[in-house]
């Protein structure tokens, strides 16, 4: 149904028929025809194609995983007017102020690293531990509440 209509250069249809593609509804999952048909339709300026192709390429799903090249959909994709792609914007900005910069990282490791004849040096104390544990809070992993202890909390009784 949506193929004649794509086929046509139907912008809506060539959406359509990359999202059953990408969800493999009704056909074969196959996202290189997902991006094919995304293509196409963004081509005719279908926010909905910019933002997919967006995620494709941040996601790596039959495009090249590229954060630069999935920003740049997003930004298309908002300027046709997709609510989505300011949302992820919004997110992605947040995500890169919360990174952790070179310096910071290279601050953490001096610290852990222990220093010729000095075999205590990876000795932290309760702050450059909490410093270690806001870092890896902020590369959205999990270390647990900033309170500079290791391991297991004991169990308030």
């Amino acid at each position: 149904m949506y193929r004649k209509a794509a086929d046509k250069g139907h912008a809506r249809a060539q959406h359509n028929l990359g999202t059953l593609y990408a969800q493999g509804k009704g056909t074969a999952k196959s996202y290189k025809d997902a991006a094919y048909w995304f293509k196409k339709g963004s081509e005719n300026g279908l926010a909905d194609s910019l933002y997919s192709l967006g995620l494709m390429h941040k996601h790596g799903l039959g495009l090249p995983k590229n954060a630069k090249i999935a920003t740049a959909y997003y930004n298309k994709a908002l300027a046709a007017g997709s609510a989505e792609a300011a949302q992820k914007l919004k997110q992605t900005k947040f995500a890169a102020n919360r990174s952790p910069t070179q310096t910071e990282i290279a601050k953490v490791v001096k610290k852990t690293r222990p220093a010729a004849g000095n075999p205590k040096a990876t000795d932290l104390n309760k702050a450059e531990i909490a410093d270690i544990q806001k870092l890896l809070a902020r590369l959205d992993l999990t270390p647990g509440s900033s309170d500079g202890v290791i391991g297991k909390k004991p169990s308030k009784r």
